[in-house]
């Protein structure tokens, strides 16, 4: 499985889900899902409510390993050392709602992105001088991806299936264009 991240700009509300439907089968729009651990990440996406839209652009990260090992590096930039499951991050710290944020099915609103934005601006130097070149091409997709939501949208995390060799290359390790670490 891997984890796929879909940036939607000037959303607005169509209509309520018909206790009938399943979200997953509406054709008049989107439902995004808002994760219930984490409801404060989208404040401004209402449950169960049909959603329009338009879909900036949509990118795969990796497997969830690869993910997870790219908010790790993303951490160190900023001067984290690591992440701990079990260790909260300041509210002020930088990136804190995506590096405390699920990874499953989950809706990011556009206040939060607008914050995240301006971390990834922020930081944006940094970021550029890192060496992986994976770390850096996936750095400037989230920085697009949030300014994106930031225009009065969202981003959606997804878990898709993966039907590409290079997928388990990637997961396992390995780099996908064997031109750097990875």
């Amino acid at each position: 499985m891997i984890l796929n991240i879909t940036a939607y700009s000037h959303i607005r509300r169509v209509r309520d889900l018909r206790p009938e439907e399943d979200w997953r089968q509406v054709r008049d729009g989107l439902v995004f899902p808002v994760h219930p651990a984490f409801p404060r990440h989208a404040l401004e996406i209402e449950p169960m409510t049909v959603y329009v839209g338009e879909e900036r652009f949509t990118f795969d990260v990796g497997c969830y390993s690869r993910y997870n090992h790219w908010l790790e590096q993303l951490a160190r930039l900023t001067g984290i050392p690591h992440l701990d499951p079990s260790w909260i991050l300041p509210k002020s710290a930088p990136f804190a709602q995506l590096l405390q944020f699920t990874d499953c099915d989950a809706t990011i609103g556009a206040a939060v992105c607008r914050e995240l934005a301006a971390d990834f601006a922020e930081y944006s130097r940094r970021a550029a001088g890192q060496s992986e070149r994976y770390f850096r091409e996936q750095y400037a997709l989230w920085r697009h991806a949030f300014e994106a939501g930031a225009e009065n949208g969202c981003i959606v995390f997804r878990e898709a299936v993966s039907s590409t060799s290079s997928r388990s290359h990637e997961c396992a390790g390995g780099s996908p264009t064997g031109t750097g670490p990875a």
